[in-house]
């Protein structure tokens, strides 16, 4: 769990961490949670995909019906 104000990179670090534990362990999976799916595609999917996915690895389409994005060492 993270503490402290909004817009200081909390969520960001969890998210760049998360894909590197996916990078580094084929086959390993990551988990995001937020209180609703509105505030997960509100906030967390959106900054995942244009902050942190390389661009190659970005899907196309609305956030909205994606449930899971998957490294190409097998890795979601």
């Amino acid at each position: 769990l993270n503490d402290g104000p909004a817009r200081t990179g909390k969520s960001r670090g969890n998210m760049e961490k998360a894909l590197a534990c996916a990078l580094n362990r084929a086959g390993s999976r990551q988990f995001f949670a937020r209180a609703t799916r509105e505030s997960m595609n509100a906030t967390i999917l959106h900054d995942f995909e244009r902050e942190v996915l390389p661009p190659a690895w970005r899907p196309k389409g609305a956030v909205e019906g994606r449930t899971k994005y998957v490294c190409p060492n097998g890795s979601e």
